[in-house]
């Protein structure tokens, strides 16, 4: 009673396949120390250091940096973050003198006049979409 389980393999198939389980299994043994270590290194450098591309859905691709630079940013968040608290605090009054100096009247004259212009440029935009949509 043959109890093979699996498809039978006449024996150039048998060979095949366990020549691969060999190999797979001798790999480490079959590649010599420095090759090795150079394969390590390249997948490293590639996976922890050079910067990766993106695909969004929409077919746009984008570069965003390594997970090495992405880790050390997250990890120094909080001291940076700590550490511009500190200088606002230890420069209070330098930075209200030039709040204040900035929100001078002339400034705010400026900031009105440009705010004025950018409100007139949307109502002109406006107007000639208004004239363009009647036209078509």
């Amino acid at each position: 009673m043959d109890k093979t389980i699996g498809p039978v393999l006449n024996p150039m198939q048998e060979f095949r396949t366990k020549l691969g389980e060999k190999v797979r299994a001798d790999i480490a043994n079959l590649l010599p120390e420095p090759v090795i270590a150079q394969l390590v290194e390249e997948a490293v450098k590639e996976s922890f250091f050079e910067p990766q591309k993106v695909t969004t859905a929409s077919g746009y691709t984008r570069t965003e940096p390594s997970w090495f630079n992405q880790a050390v940013a997250e990890a120094a968040k909080p001291m940076m973050e700590a550490a511009v608290e500190k200088f606002v605090k230890e420069n209070q009054a330098k930075m209200q003198e030039q709040i204040d100096l900035y929100v001078s009247d002339q400034n705010l004259t400026l900031l009105a006049a440009a705010a004025i212009g950018q409100q007139m440029n949307n109502n002109v935009y406006q107007v000639v979409e208004n004239i363009m949509q009647r036209i078509r």
